[in-house]
């Protein structure tokens, strides 16, 4: 991973399952040079110990996206965005169905 940093790229780590208890390790590289993508791990908890050092990706249960009504997952979305944004910067899964 340190070489490709190295070498000017951004890794995009994909962490499948809960890595919550482990995000403390992502405080290793140097800040601003990955993508987390988080897949069950508590992105609050993601939030409040990485704050701006690693950009977080997700985090959208698919349940919610599969079976949730539309404003669930508007309220859930927004939930990420007023407080997860403050500190980090989160991008939403492409999957996000269109809100009419």
């Amino acid at each position: 991973m340190q070489g490709l940093i190295a070498r000017g790229a951004t890794p995009c780590i994909f962490f499948e399952s809960n890595f919550t208890s482990r995000l403390e390790y992502l405080l290793e590289f140097p800040k601003g040079k990955i993508l987390a993508r988080l897949d069950t791990t508590d992105i609050f908890k993601a939030k409040e110990i990485l704050r701006d050092h690693v950009c977080i990706e997700g985090n959208v249960p698919s349940t919610l996206l599969q079976v949730g009504s539309v404003q669930d997952v508007k309220d859930y979305c927004k939930k990420l965005i007023d407080v997860v944004v403050k500190a980090a910067v989160l991008f939403l899964p492409r999957a996000v169905p269109r809100m009419r």
